[in-house]
C-alpha cells in the first residue's frame, strides 16, 4: 500500500530543493540544493561521463528500469533498520552496530540490488513524473559541465522515492545511514522528516570537512575523535538534533592487525587515492577538483624526499579503483614506476589483499587523506598525512594534526623527524596514545 499522502510531500519537496534551493543557501532546503548540484558523488564513472551529452537519457533509462523492478516481493524490515550502498558492506556494518547497540540487526536496505513489490500504479505514477521532468533535466544539462551529476539526481529522486515509501509501509522508525557522504544525503534526511522516520548517520573516520558540510539528520555519530572538533567549524550548515560518539566502523576486522611484530625499516609506504587514474578517466573530485591537487602535491613531496634517502623504498598500497581489474592494476604498476623513477617501487604481492593487511610491510606510511591511514594509527603504525595545498583546515587543531603537513617544507621536515623515531616514541611525542 503506497501512502499517496507522502508521495505528494516527497514530490513537494524534491521541487523546492531544486527550484528554490539555489535562492535559500542558509535553509536545508539550500543545503539540500547545493549538495546535489555543486558537490562531489562517487557514482558518476566511467570514461570523461561530465562530458556526455546524452547523459540525462542514460539515466532517465536507469531510473524507469529501477521503477519497473520493483515487483519482487516484500522486504522485511524492522524499527530499527540499516541503509547502506553497497550490498558487499552488509556484512561488516551488522557486526559494527551490533558491536556498538549490543543488539541484533539484521533488517537491511541495500541501495544498488533493490527490488521489493511496489504497486503498478506507484510504479505508473513514478514513470509519468520521470518523463515530465527529463526534458528540463535535458535542457540544463547543455548549460553545465557536469552533465552526468546533474543527470543522476533523477536516478537520486527515484531511489528516494522508493526507499521513502519502503521504510514507512514496513514501520521503520530509525534508520542507520552509512555513506552519507554521497550528495543526496540532504535530500534523504528531508524525505525521512517527512515520513516521521529518525536518521542517523555514521561516516567514515576519515575528516568530515570533505563531504559532511550540509548534513540533515535527527542524529550524527562521529567515529573519529578529530571529528567532533571538526564538526565546530562546519555545523552552521547542519540540522542534527544529537551527537554521539562512536569506535571506527572497521573496528572488528582491525583487531586481528594490531601490531604485534617490528615492520620493516627500509620501506615507506604510499596509501593511495587513484588520483591520477580518476583524472585520467575524466572523473570530477570534491571541492572544484581541488581533491587532485593535493595529493599530487603529497606524492610530489614524498619523491623528493625518497630521491634524497635512496636507502629507502617506496611500498604503494593501491586504492580499489586502481585494482578494480587486471587492465587499471597493469597501468597502475606503470605509473608509480615512471612516476617515482630513481626510486625502488614495490607492489604487494596479490593486489586483492586490502592494505589493512600489509600494515607490517612498512613501519611508516603516508597519504594525503585515507580512511585506511586512520585505521593504521589504530593499530599501532606510525602515519603520517601531507593534504598539502588542501583549501580545508582538515583535522582543526586535535591531536591528529600532530603528524598533518600541510606545506612541502613541514612534510620534508616530519618525515626526517620521524624516520629516527620508534612507534613508542611517535605515539608519546605526537600524543596519539
Amino acid at each position: 500500500m503506497i501512502n499517496w499522502r507522502l508521495h505528494i510531500a516527497f514530490q513537494l519537496t524534491f521541487l523546492k530543493v531544486i527550484l528554490l534551493g539555489r535562492f535559500f543557501s542558509n535553509s536545508p532546503t539550500g543545503w539540500a540544493y547545493q549538495k546535489l548540484m555543486k558537490c562531489h558523488t562517487f557514482r558518476v564513472v566511467g570514461d570523461n561521463p561530465e562530458s556526455d551529452f546524452w547523459a540525462v537519457l542514460r539515466y532517465v533509462k536507469r531510473s524507469a528500469v529501477l521503477i519497473l523492478k520493483q515487483n519482487k516481493g516484500v522486504l522485511p524490515l524492522a524499527p530499527t533498520s540499516i541503509y547502506i550502498h553497497k550490498e558487499k558492506q552488509e556484512k561488516i556494518v551488522i557486526e559494527y552496530l551490533e558491536l556498538v547497540l549490543r543488539q541484533e540487526v539484521r533488517s537491511v536496505i541495500c541501495r544498488d540490488v533493490l527490488q521489493v513489490k511496489m504497486p503498478w500504479l506507484w510504479r505508473l505514477v513514478m514513470l509519468v513524473q520521470l518523463v515530465l521532468m527529463s526534458p528540463f533535466f535535458f535542457m540544463a544539462s547543455i548549460f553545465t559541465s557536469r552533465k552526468s551529476s546533474l543527470a543522476l539526481v533523477l536516478l537520486q529522486w527515484t531511489e528516494n522515492n522508493l526507499v521513502g515509501q519502503l521504510i514507512k509501509g514496513q514501520g521503520v522508525d530509525r534508520l542507520y545511514l552509512f555513506g552519507g557522504y554521497e550528495n543526496d544525503q540532504c535530500l534523504t534526511g528531508l524525505f525521512l522528516e517527512e515520513a516521521r522516520v529518525k536518521l542517523t548517520l555514521v561516516p567514515s573516520p576519515n575528516p568530515i570537512k570533505n563531504f559532511y558540510r550540509q548534513v540533515i539528520a535527527d542524529e550524527f555519530v562521529f567515529t573519529s575523535p578529530f571529528q567532533r572538533k571538526e564538526w565546530q567549524d562546519i555545523r552552521h550548515n547542519w540540522k542534527v538534533l544529537k551527537t554521539l560518539d562512536w569506535p571506527l566502523p572497521e573496528v572488528k576486522k582491525l583487531l586481528p592487525y594490531i601490531k604485534v611484530k617490528e615492520a620493516p625499516r627500509n620501506q615507506i609506504a604510499f596509501m593511495s587515492r587513484g588520483i591520477w587514474l580518476r583524472k585520467l578517466r575524466g572523473l570530477y573530485a570534491q571541492n572544484g577538483n581541488a581533491d587532485f591537487e593535493y595529493e599530487e602535491n603529497c606524492m610530489s613531496a614524498l619523491k623528493v624526499f625518497l630521491l634524497r634517502h635512496p636507502a629507502y623504498e617506496l611500498l604503494v598500497l593501491p586504492h580499489p579503483i586502481e585494482r578494480k581489474n587486471q587492465s587499471f592494476w597493469e597501468q597502475t604498476q606503470s605509473f608509480y614506476q615512471s612516476y617515482f623513477k630513481g626510486v625502488k617501487v614495490n607492489f604487494p604481492n596479490n593486489p586483492e589483499l586490502p592494505s589493512y593487511q600489509l600494515f607490517d610491510q612498512s613501519f611508516l606510511s603516508v597519504a594525503s587523506i585515507s580512511s585506511v591511514n586512520l585505521e593504521r594509527l589504530f593499530c599501532g603504525y606510525m602515519t603520517l598525512f601531507a593534504p598539502i595545498g588542501a583549501q580545508h583546515y582538515f583535522f582543526s587543531n586535535s591531536e591528529l594534526d600532530n603528524v598533518v603537513a600541510r606545506t612541502e617544507s613541514d612534510f620534508l621536515a616530519l618525515l626526517e623527524k620521524c624516520v629516527s623515531m620508534d612507534e613508542e616514541s611517535f605515539f608519546r611525542e605526537f600524543k596519539l596514545e
